[in-house]
């Protein structure tokens, strides 16, 4: 599935949640290291690593979150947020999240 079409597929109710994750202070990071996206997100639990990985014309070809192992069925809030994230530095051609957002301001 494209990333488009990931992030047209988020429930409105996870949209929310991603987004003021996204704009939280435990949203530490999201960088394109260049074979997939990374971020680092602080929880009640601890850190987690969500990964995103996606094809040369943004198909995402595989996403992994530690808080939902084994589950494969629906996305975490985790990699919504990292999907909007991705999107936002796709549209900035920028590797790291918090630049894109930067220079989109």
């Amino acid at each position: 599935m494209y990333l488009h079409e990931l992030v047209a597929s988020i429930k409105p109710d996870t949209r929310i949640k991603a987004e003021k994750l996204l704009k939280s202070e435990n949203f530490t990071s999201l960088k394109d290291f260049g074979d997939g996206y990374e971020s680092m997100i602080t929880t009640e639990y601890g850190i987690l690593l969500p990964q995103v990985v996606l094809t040369d014309d943004y198909a995402v070809s595989e996403y992994e979150c530690q808080c939902r192992k084994g589950k494969r069925n629906d996305f975490c809030i985790h990699v919504a947020a990292m999907l909007l994230g991705i999107e936002t530095m796709l549209q900035a051609d920028c590797d790291d999240y918090h630049t894109a957002v930067k220079k989109l301001e």
